[in-house]
């Protein structure tokens, strides 16, 4: 179960730690700056006047984490790896946001990291996506689970964070990583493409939800902050 913090008033770089803040977009919070132009014309393009604000929450809620960090947030700047993971122009701090319905999160360390949410709710095509995302171990699992819906948010949440931590997106193929669907804890995924070693962990975000974290060094500590106001 995770503890959430506070958000401190000052806060230090995790050299030796992750970082996991979390938020709730349909709270309306007041972050004290606003989004550039370019961010603010890809929220307007969003079609539902929820879906808009929470995405503005969303966008709002990294500039206002990574600025603890780093200072004025409204003067951050972002750069696009080749399929489409956001960096830190010139800082190598490193940050995953993921938002979800009215859950936003980020993940913050000193190496790549990944996060995923997802609101759980029931899709029609359910099962055709297993069999697209699925690894034949991966779909055992989910086939006779006593949840199959939440078992399958589970599965897409932690191959998700895998392949956002790595960067290569849907690129890297849903069935080149093998990741453990009913696992409540800390395990690797198997790769067949990469030599470099991965972990996934499940989160316990709320009724409701999905959520994981990637990361290359499982070691280390987890610290949560929640900003309610």
């Amino acid at each position: 179960m995770l503890f959430w913090n506070e958000p401190p008033k000052c806060v230090e770089r995790p050299a030796n730690e992750l970082h996991l803040w979390r938020w709730n977009c349909g709270k309306n919070l007041h972050w004290g700056l606003e989004l550039n132009a370019s961010e603010q014309a890809r929220v307007d393009r969003l079609r539902h006047v929820k879906d808009r604000q929470a995405a503005r929450q969303a966008r709002l809620g990294l500039r206002w984490v990574l600025g603890q960090y780093l200072g004025d947030p409204e003067r951050l700047t972002f750069c696009m790896g080749e399929h489409g993971k956001p960096f830190l122009t010139g800082d190598p701090l490193c940050f995953n946001l993921s938002h979800s319905r009215e859950w936003a999160g980020v993940l913050v360390g000193s190496r790549p990291v990944g996060l995923d949410i997802e609101w759980v709710r029931p899709r029609a095509s359910i099962s055709d996506l297993a069999h697209k995302i699925f690894t034949e171990r991966e779909h055992h699992a989910w086939a006779g689970a006593n949840d199959p819906l939440q078992v399958f948010y589970q599965g897409w949440t932690r191959k998700e964070a895998f392949f956002k931590a790595v960067g290569d997106g849907i690129s890297f193929g849903f069935q080149q990583a093998d990741v453990d669907l009913l696992a409540d804890d800390w395990t690797e995924v198997i790769q067949h493409k990469s030599s470099r070693r991965w972990w996934i962990c499940p989160l316990d975000w709320g009724f409701g939800y999905a959520a994981a974290l990637a990361t290359d060094r499982p070691e280390l500590p987890l610290t949560c902050f929640e900003r309610t106001c």
